[in-house]
């Protein structure tokens, strides 16, 4: 997957770089949305774990999220407070992270499934054809006050 990022990203360049306006950036933000749809939630349940295991043993363990940089489990002087202070701070950050990447799906699914069924007028407050990701940059209308750095 991380080939592909580097490769899609590398033909975005080269496409900027030649002053191409035919490059398909859909097939970056494709792949970004489902590097979001799965690290988001992958994250949040790492962070669950984490508060799971803090809560049932009370002890300070190895872990990368839960010591600024440089610092271990054995530089902490209070580990009871540290872990009661920092246990409601992860469960929120958890479920955020949660929530982020359910809405990056819904966001992501929710057009696809319109454009597969057509029910795009019934259920979305929006027509998804007004905007594609597909009409080049050059195609959009201007904005009155917009300034666009081009050389």
């Amino acid at each position: 997957m991380l080939t592909r990022l580097l490769e899609t990203a590398a033909n975005a360049a080269d496409a900027a770089q030649t002053g191409s306006t035919t490059f398909d950036m859909t097939q970056l933000t494709n792949l970004l949305d489902w590097v979001m749809i799965v690290l988001l939630p992958a994250v949040a349940l790492y962070l669950f774990y984490t508060v799971f295991r803090l809560r049932r043993d009370r002890v300070l363990f190895d872990n990368k999220l839960l010591y600024p940089g440089g610092c271990t489990k054995d530089d902490c002087i209070d580990p009871d407070g540290f872990i009661d202070y920092i246990l409601p701070r992860l469960i929120i950050i958890g479920a955020a992270f949660l929530l982020c990447g359910a809405f990056t799906a819904l966001v992501v699914f929710i057009p696809a499934m319109a454009r597969a069924y057509s029910f795009s007028s019934r259920f979305l407050p929006f027509r998804y054809e007004t905007i594609s990701r597909q009409t080049p940059i050059t195609s959009l209308p201007s904005m009155p006050g917009a300034v666009v750095a081009m050389r």
